[in-house]
C-alpha cells in the first residue's frame, strides 16, 4: 500500500469511527432510557467509547506517521 492509500483508509476508518459515536449517542439520548445499567445502555456506551477510543488512535498514527523512517 503506498502513503495515499493509508491516508485515505485512515479518513474513511475516521469518517465511519466518527458516524457511529454520532449514532450511538443520538441513539441514546432519544431512547431516553429509565436505567443507566440496562443492557442497552452498556452496548451502546461501550461501542461508543471503544469508537471514539480507535479514531484517537488513528488520529495519533496520523500524527506520528512523518516522523517514521522508511
Amino acid at each position: 500500500m503506498t502513503r495515499f492509500d493509508d491516508s485515505r483508509l485512515q479518513l474513511v476508518l475516521g469518517l465511519l469511527l466518527l458516524a457511529l459515536v454520532a449514532g450511538g449517542v443520538t441513539d441514546l439520548y432519544f431512547d431516553r432510557p429509565e436505567s443507566l445499567w440496562s443492557p442497552h445502555v452498556l452496548l451502546e456506551s461501550s461501542l461508543v467509547v471503544v469508537s471514539f477510543g480507535l479514531g484517537v488512535y488513528l488520529s495519533l498514527i496520523h500524527i506520528s506517521e512523518p516522523t517514521r523512517p522508511y
